[in-house]
């Protein structure tokens, strides 16, 4: 993803570089180069903010926490939304990169972890999303990828916790 990145900022400085005259003169341009490098940006913020925090949410993420992020570590004084966030991340989601929003009940979550959830792993999210955790099988693919904590601590059976849906702090 990082090379992904970094070419595409390449060829975005070189075609920066080369219609630089254009780029001045026309305004109406120069607003549409603008508004592209402002998208580009925030779906750049978004990667960022997902990799940073993969560690502690195995990959899922409520959106209305990764909202809170952006609008906290964001540069620039414009306004960002949810549906915002949402479009830009459907647009890296063409890039291959495992970003997508998935809705689990009445939450949007954002998983930035490749592979697709299966109906078993969305049923396992929806039941944790009112405590955090279940105690019905869940598919060990959740656990493998991180996205589930097992805890064989529990008095009468194991339990699964889903960090994801932990409350932001």
């Amino acid at each position: 993803m990082g090379k992904q990145l970094e070419s595409f900022k390449t060829s975005l400085e070189d075609f920066a570089g080369k219609y630089k005259q254009e780029i001045r003169k026309n305004p109406e341009f120069r607003g549409h180069f603008q508004q592209m490098c402002a998208r580009i940006g925030l779906g750049v913020q978004i990667i960022e903010i997902c990799m940073a925090t993969r560690a502690r949410n195995g990959g899922i993420m409520a959106l209305t926490d990764l909202h809170k992020k952006v609008v906290k570590t964001s540069k620039s004084r414009q306004n960002v939304s949810e549906d915002d966030l949402a479009r830009a991340i459907k647009k890296l989601h063409v890039m291959g990169s495992g970003f997508q929003v998935i809705p689990v009940g009445k939450k949007q979550l954002v998983q930035s972890v490749p592979g697709e959830l299966s109906m078993d792993h969305t049923a396992a999210l929806q039941l944790a999303q009112v405590t955090t955790l279940v105690t019905l099988p869940t598919p060990d693919h959740m656990v493998h990828e991180e996205m589930a904590w097992v805890d064989d601590q529990g008095p009468d059976e194991r339990l699964y916790w889903f960090p994801g849906l932990f409350p932001e702090s």
